[in-house]
């Protein structure tokens, strides 16, 4: 128990205390005396004549890095910066538990494309340390380990995708939009949706909060009440017998001329079609409803 004490007190003056020889032990350049800097080759003091400057206006010269905190120049070599991510620290070195720069046990990499895990789109090596530059759509690197990607969801992008933009989930949208894919029923089957914009807190037509809406190309910025997906126009004529129930609206169906539509390069057919009374918000209303038959069943 004493041996373990005696390599603690050890450990905390090295940490704490200035030393004033060349070749001291120390873990950061906060440990050296002035004129010296610590090392990432041997975590030891060096003397130096080199002074930090202000790399504000001008790019830091060969083996020094512009240091983001206080965007000083400093040398590549030094160890034991304050750090909140991989890119407070220079080439080579990694932003530890501690918000500490100091170089990796092992090489994380020998090229870019060992850095591109699951989500990134950019990343580089610098020596030796992974640098994710630039997650996939929808992503973000929140933990900053290069080893799992680019881990984290977002909800949404701020450089998502317009309104109309072909999408496959509300985190490649923009923050005022979310990704609407079209269901399976009546033949039409998609795996990708179209961003669409949630309906402004003014908008009178809106009749809930948080309602995505839609808007016609005539009338762009002004959404429509329940216009929730594209629109596209029907081709053919629509033929159905009215029924008093809209329970049973295969057996209650007419058979007709086939008709179709096209939304987002893809074509549905049409055979059959229904119609029915029914009453929504006290009032009378007729809904059709159409589908398609494939030798016995809808398809």
């Amino acid at each position: 128990m004493k041996h373990i004490s005696f390599i603690f007190i050890v450990l905390l003056f090295i940490t704490t205390c200035f030393v004033d020889t060349e070749n001291a032990p120390c873990i950061s350049s906060n440990n050296c005396p002035s004129g010296q800097y610590c090392s990432k080759d041997d975590y030891r003091c060096h003397k130096t004549s080199f002074e930090p400057y202000s790399c504000e206006k001008s790019e830091c010269n060969e083996k020094e890095f512009c240091y983001p905190v206080d965007r000083t120049c400093h040398l590549i070599d030094e160890i034991g910066f304050d750090c909140e991510s991989y890119f407070d620290c220079p080439p080579g070195q990694l932003c530890n538990g501690d918000k500490k720069c100091e170089p990796p046990e092992e090489p994380q990499c020998k090229d870019n494309n060992e850095c591109k895990k699951t989500n990134v789109e950019e990343a580089t090596c610098s020596d030796g340390v992974c640098h994710i530059n630039k997650c996939s759509l929808g992503f973000s690197d929140k933990d900053m380990d290069f080893s799992n990607g680019c881990e984290n969801m977002l909800p949404c992008s701020d450089d998502g995708k317009e309104p109309y933009e072909e999408c496959t989930g509300n985190n490649v949208c923009k923050c005022n939009s979310d990704c609407i894919i079209l269901s399976n029923f009546y033949g039409v089957n998609y795996d990708k949706g179209s961003c669409l914009t949630r309906c402004s807190p003014t908008d009178v037509n809106k009749s809930f909060d948080n309602m995505l809406c839609s808007c016609t190309a005539n009338e762009m910025g002004v959404c429509k009440r329940a216009n929730l997906f594209e629109t596209a126009m029907l081709t053919g004529k629509v033929r159905a017998k009215l029924t008093e129930t809209c329970d049973d609206f295969i057996n209650g169906s007419t058979v007709f001329q086939e008709i179709s539509f096209k939304m987002a390069g893809n074509t549905s057919y049409y055979n059959r079609g229904s119609a029915c009374k029914k009453t929504e918000d006290g009032k009378p209303v007729i809904n059709v409803s159409l589908f398609k038959i494939c030798t016995l069943l809808p398809c």
